[in-house]
Order: structure tokens, then C-alpha cells, then sequence
């Protein structure tokens, strides 16, 4: 089963979570450690240095200390610490829970020695040991050896005599002249410490549960907005490869996955134009094989009857002859037409003609074409009238070309005239432009054909005469796209057709 980004997305979001919480709580919580011993050390510190004057004063020249028993006790229960007292030599002169009434025996006999049998006494040796249960560890009698110099310590070596963390504050005590009468070993447990640490720790438990219990919902959300928009993309792109290209995502974000969105969505609607371009010409296509196919079949059909005619004639007979021969030039002529106009239309649709755009004034090149189209019309009794206005400015335009888009248009005008009709042919400027307007009136084309007349081969037989190959009003098309002209047509049924040929003038002064 593939992994959701989504339950990634969540598990990331909780582990970062998780991960920041610990860290930040476990230096909070060995940050507090450190400064409650600090703190603690500090105190105990201040404690012992200002008790090591006044057991100075205590302390007669033998080394015996008298009358601070009670107080010794009384420090013992208030402040939860342990206070030993050594003379000059480590010999313990106070212990908790002493009981001291005057002064120390020796185990000499002499004031101010303990004897050996005595067990609050504590003696100082490799072998020395409290009460006579437990030998003093080498760190423990190292730091009263160290103290013993003058020098103040601090240190947990005595945790293993007491069983417990203990912190432990060494300061020496001092005559005035400087001489090291003994010293002050001032012992703490470290256990109220240690359980404002575990407390810590259980408020960073709940913390971290808390935090979980806010991170989870948000993360979830989180990686809701961040998958949703993905999946709808995800949609369009299945959508997209299905064929399907109406379907948008319809994000409207100001980040980079709605930027992307909006690319997808605008990738989506240009294959959608591309697809329906795509079909169109595949049917243009489909419709221009079956149009060409269509176009050539009645010739060749023709020249084959022709032929077969011609090959079964049982004698010669030069009227049937002529007759058919006639028949095949006349189709080779017209195909050889369709097959013109074809290469012409591919030429232009390709863009490969080359124009030699050049000031050409309409009613110059209006007379080139007039008495040949006149006796043309002539042959129909059809009049051919013309209306060039005064003053009209040059066009900028490809002679031949020009003069080519002017023939088809006349040419179908002709052709579709009735008998005894006219043809009117006029000439103005309109908006900077030169307008030319061909007027005949024929039966007119139908509003649902006229829409669809530039199209190759489009419904010949309705809106053209048969004679022609169907591909003169697209070749007159392509042939205005070139020169950045326009052309148009209206028509009714039954109230002729009139074509409109818009070209660019140019700033030439104007044919007087």
C-alpha cells in the first residue's frame, strides 16, 4: 500500500514536535539541575564561612571545642544538613547527633583526644571510618586532607558514606595569625534537588503529551491544506490523460502550489483548444480526401466512359470520335484546374509566396481585368458597371495578387448572375483603408451556408457553379490574410451576394 503524503506529513509534523519539545525540555531541566546545586553550593558555602570565625573563637589552643553542642543539634534539624567539625590533626571534634558535656577524652587520657572505643569519634588515617561501620572512601579522606591545608572544597565524595547523593562544603578554620585550627565539613543530600528534577520531568511528560495533543490536530490540518490542493491536481492530470480537458483545479492560493495550479488549469484549457483545433482539422481532413475523391471521380469517370466508348466502336466514326475526345480534354482540363488550385491553396497556406507589395490604385488595375470580364459577361448579357470614387488613395499590394483576388470574385459574381442582371463594382475609402465592393444579383447564398463558404469544397453544388473547382473563395481568403487586407461577403437568398475587399491604403498622394 502506498504511503499518503498526508500520514507522512502528520508523522513528520509530530516527530518534529516530539524531537523540539525533548530537547528544549531536557537543557531547561539540566539548566535548573545545574543552578539548584549551584544555588545550593552558594549557600552552603556562605553557611560554613561565616560559621569558621566563630568556631575559631570556640577553639582553645589544644584543639577542644566547648559549648556549641546544642548548636550543632539545632543546625542539624533546621537547615537538613550534616555539620562535621575537625581540629588541625582530622580528629572529629562534633558529629549529628553528638552529644557533647564539656569536652572530648583522648584515648591518651589527655583532654581533647577521643578514645578508640568511643564510637562518635572519628579518627583520620588510611583506615578512617565513622562509627566504626563504614571506612571513609579515598576521595572522602582526600578532600579532608585537602581541607586540612587551608583550602575550602566541594565535592560528592561523601555520598557513599551517608547512601545517598550528598553534596558536601569543606572550609577551613583559622586563628587570626592564619594558622589552620581545623575545619568545617558542611554535608547536604541532594534529594530535594533531585525531586524538583523528577518533578521537572514529569512536567515535561505532561508538557510533551499536551504538545502532542495540539500538534497532532494542527499537523493534520496542516497536511490537509498541503495534500488537497495536490490531489485535486492529481485529478485534473487523470483527467487530462483520460482525454478529458474541462476540468480545472480551481485553486485560488498566492503560493507556488497555487501558481502551479493555475498552470495546470491553463494547460488544461490550451490542450482543450488544441484538441478542438486537433478535431477540426482532422475533419477538414476526412472532409478534404472526400472532397477531392469526390471531385476526381466524375472526371475520371467521364475520360473512362470516353475511353471504353471510343475502344468499342465496332468502326470508325470521326463524329463519336471527336465527340469523346472532346469530352476527355474538357475533364483533363478541369482536373488539371482542380489540381492547380489545390497547389495554390498549399502554397499560401503554407506561407511559402513570396508578395512584392507595391502602391497600386484599384481603378488602374480594375482596367487591366475589365475588357476581358466584359466580353466574359457579354456572352451572358450581363452588364458590367463600375464606381471608383474621386481622390481614392493607392493600396499597398502584390500586383498579381492582387489583381488574382479580384478575378475570383468577379469570376463567381458572373458566373452566378442571372441572364440580363448587372454587376456593379465600387470603390471608396473607409477609415484609411480603400474599400472595393462587388454587387451581382444572383439567387444569394442562405445564411447557413454563408458561414461555412471559405471552406475547401464546402457544399459546391449549393453556392458554386459546377464549372469550378470549389476552392476559389479559400484561395481568396489566404490571398487577403497575405496582404493584410479583409474580405467578406453578404448575402440573401434571392437578393444577390455582394463580396467586400477592405485593403490598406498607403500615405501616397491621391490618382487625380
Amino acid at each position: 500500500m502506498r504511503k499518503k503524503i498526508s500520514l507522512q506529513l502528520i508523522a513528520g509534523f509530530t516527530v518534529v514536535v516530539t524531537v523540539a519539545v525533548l530537547i528544549i525540555g531536557m537543557i531547561f531541566i539540566s539548566l535548573y539541575q545545574r543552578a539548584a546545586i549551584d544555588t545550593k553550593k552558594e549557600d552552603m558555602l556562605q553557611r560554613a564561612r561565616n560559621l569558621a570565625p566563630l568556631l575559631s573563637d570556640y577553639m582553645d589552643g589544644s584543639g577542644v571545642l566547648r559549648g556549641m553542642g546544642g548548636f550543632f543539634r539545632m543546625m542539624d534539624a533546621v537547615n537538613d544538613m550534616q555539620l562535621w567539625v575537625l581540629d588541625a590533626e582530622g580528629n572529629v571534634l562534633s558529629l549529628p547527633g553528638m552529644g557533647m558535656s564539656g569536652s572530648l577524652t583522648g584515648n591518651a587520657g589527655g583532654p581533647g583526644k577521643a578514645d578508640a572505643s568511643d564510637t562518635s569519634t572519628l579518627q583520620m588515617a588510611d583506615t578512617l571510618h565513622l562509627d566504626g561501620i563504614k571506612a571513609l572512601p579515598v576521595d572522602a579522606a582526600d578532600t579532608v586532607h585537602t581541607l586540612l591545608t587551608g583550602k575550602e572544597t566541594e565535592d560528592e565524595t561523601f555520598s557513599d558514606v551517608y547512601g545517598e547523593a550528598t553534596l558536601t562544603i569543606g572550609v577551613p578554620i583559622l586563628s587570626e595569625a592564619g594558622d589552620v585550627l581545623g575545619g568545617i565539613l558542611m554535608h547536604s543530600p541532594v534529594k530535594a534537588v533531585t525531586q524538583g528534577v523528577m518533578k521537572a520531568y514529569w512536567l515535561l511528560f505532561f508538557g510533551l503529551a499536551a504538545g502532542l495533543l495540539i500538534a497532532i490536530p494542527l499537523g493534520t490540518a496542516f497536511s490537509f491544506r498541503f495534500t488537497n490542493p495536490l490531489m485535486k491536481m492529481n485529478r485534473l492530470a487523470h483527467a487530462m490523460a483520460g482525454g478529458d480537458y474541462s476540468v480545472r483545479t480551481s485553486l485560488s492560493r498566492p503560493d507556488e502550489i497555487g501558481q502551479l495550479g493555475d498552470a495546470l488549469d491553463q494547460l488544461a484549457a490550451s490542450l482543450g483548444i488544441a484538441a478542438e483545433e486537433s478535431e477540426k482539422l482532422e475533419q477538414m481532413r476526412k472532409d478534404f480526401i472526400a472532397n477531392v475523391s469526390h471531385e476526381f471521380r466524375t472526371p475520371l469517370t467521364v475520360i473512362r466512359g470516353s475511353a471504353e466508348a471510343l475502344r468499342d466502336l465496332e468502326k470508325s466514326d470521326p463524329a463519336e470520335e471527336k465527340k469523346r475526345l472532346h469530352a476527355i480534354l474538357s475533364e483533363t482540363d478541369g482536373m488539371n484546374r482542380l489540381v492547380g488550385d489545390l497547389l495554390e491553396l498549399s502554397r499560401l497556406e503554407s506561407g511559402r509566396v513570396m508578395l512584392q507589395p507595391e502602391p497600386l490604385w484599384p481603378g488602374e488595375v480594375l482596367d487591366d481585368i475589365w475588357r476581358g470580364l466584359a466580353v466574359i459577361a457579354a456572352r451572358f448579357s450581363i452588364s458590367l458597371t463600375r464606381d471608383i470614387q474621386e481622390g481614392i488613395p493607392p493600396i499597398l499590394a502584390d500586383y498579381g495578387r492582387f489583381r488574382q483576388l479580384l478575378l475570383i470574385f468577379l469570376d463567381n459574381a458572373v458566373k452566378h448572375a442571372p441572364a440580363g442582371s448587372s454587376i456593379r463594382v465600387s470603390a471608396r475609402t473607409v477609415a484609411n483603408r480603400v474599400e472595393l465592393r462587388i454587387n451581382d444579383t444572383g439567387p444569394g447564398i442562405s445564411p447557413e451556408d454563408l458561414v461555412h463558404v471559405w471552406e475547401r469544397f464546402y457544399t459546391a453544388d449549393k453556392v458554386r457553379n459546377s464549372a469550378g473547382t470549389g476552392l476559389g473563395l479559400s484561395i481568396a481568403k489566404q490571398l487577403a490574410d497575405l496582404m493584410d487586407a479583409r474580405v467578406a461577403l453578404e448575402s440573401k437568398s434571392g437578393a444577390g451576394t455582394t463580396a467586400i475587399i477592405n485593403m490598406p491604403a498607403t500615405d501616397m498622394p491621391a490618382d487625380d
